[in-house]
């Protein structure tokens, strides 16, 4: 391993983190506040993602797609007549106008249906279904996520109730209507299929291997933090939780220059930055692995011939990915150190972690992988505290 690639207990940059005791509290505080969070997220969240709580949301236009959705609800047990059939133009990007028309008005119809109304609280997109709408600039997983809200507008972003930041607020959007949205795509329908096959097979038996943190900045400041420095700090804090949880074997790297090829071997987890829409080839995925990328656009394209960072790991073989299809800002990114420490609890979904961590709605990021998915299931970070 390269010097510049810092194992975790002697990464302390910042005097919050110095000394033995203070990393003790630091870390004992994280457990106490994510198992907080988990108990607060079920008591306005109802309980966890069940399959029969699911939709699928298929292109009749393109059969392969429908393939991959009526083999996921074999493999899930979701009940054959959760699926439903949009008549949509198959390209990624679609118009305002054709997303009302082809997307959000009949899906807003079939779910407000007797039944659908009460139970469905996740949609699950195919291949076929545009990913992004192109002025104003969104995803539409995003914008799906408030679709039983028929008033709202696509004008910016919104404060996501379901963030774990606002739990504690009240008015605004009501929680319990926010749909949770997931995909299941990729460059190919045998990457799309794959992301099932290994999710499933995954938490049969716990995620094992490597969780890398690719930090930007060598040394952080002892005193104030601006907006870049304290995203790094979110890194560090979530290699830390790892390191000390003692349910995998982390590396950080705090060296500005990023992992390079063949420094990655067996990863399980993965977040850093900042390569713009070029993937770096570092990595020797384990079946089932988690990563993303913070950077401007990701996401733009699934299917394009491109180096972006979320189309590269689904080819070379992560399970789930999220990333932005526009320039999101990078407050709009989930903080790694929430999103991955309630992922592991193995008490969330996937998309339920996910949905926790993510800042805004009505905006421009996706996430991509069965929202089933609890690679912790049988392996808990938190268990053992």
């Amino acid at each position: 391993m390269a010097e510049t690639h810092a194992k975790i207990g002697i990464f302390c940059h910042s005097k919050r983190m110095i000394g033995t005791t203070n990393k003790i509290i630091f870390f004992m505080a994280i457990i106490v506040l994510t198992l907080f969070f988990v108990a607060a997220y079920e008591s306005v969240c109802l309980s966890q993602l069940r399959p029969d709580q699911i939709l699928l949301v298929v292109n009749k236009n393109y059969k392969p797609g429908i393939n991959v959705a009526l083999y996921y609800a074999s493999k899930r047990g979701i009940p054959p007549e959760n699926m439903i059939e949009l008549t949509i133009p198959t390209q990624e990007a679609i118009d305002l106008d054709s997303y009302k028309q082809f997307i959000e008005k009949p899906l807003y119809e079939a779910i407000m249906q007797p039944g659908w109304s009460v139970t469905i609280r996740c949609l699950v997109l195919f291949p076929g279904v545009p990913l992004r709408i192109t002025s104003p600039k969104a995803s539409v997983d995003s914008e799906l996520a408030l679709l039983r809200f028929p008033s709202h507008k696509l004008d910016g972003w919104i404060s996501n109730p379901l963030y774990k930041e606002n739990l504690s607020r009240k008015g605004g959007y009501q929680r319990d209507l926010i749909l949770l949205v997931s995909r299941i795509d990729g460059p190919d329908i045998i990457r799309a299929k794959r992301i099932i096959d290994d999710s499933v097979e995954t938490e049969q038996k716990g995620l094992r291997g490597v969780a890398y943190f690719d930090a930007r900045y060598p040394k952080l400041p002892e005193t104030f933090l601006n907006a870049y420095q304290t995203y790094d700090l979110s890194l560090r804090k979530a290699a830390y939780f790892f390191k000390k949880s003692g349910c995998m074997p982390v590396v950080l790297n705090t060296s500005a220059k990023l992992f390079q090829p063949g420094e990655c071997p067996a990863a399980a987890l993965y977040c850093g930055w900042y390569s713009l829409r070029k993937y770096v080839d570092a990595f020797e995925w384990k079946k089932g692995a988690v990563a993303y990328h913070i950077a401007s656009g990701e996401c733009t394209s699934l299917k394009k011939e491109n180096s972006e960072w979320c189309r590269m790991l689904l080819i070379d073989g992560v399970a789930a990915t999220l990333g932005p299809v526009a320039e999101p800002y990078l407050q709009a990114f989930p903080p790694p150190e929430i999103f991955f420490p309630l992922l592991a609890t193995g008490k969330l979904t996937l998309v339920e972690a996910y949905f926790a961590s993510l800042p805004f709605l009505s905006w421009r990021m996706v996430l991509i992988g069965d929202p089933l998915y609890m690679p912790f299931k049988k392996t808990p970070c938190i268990g053992a505290f």
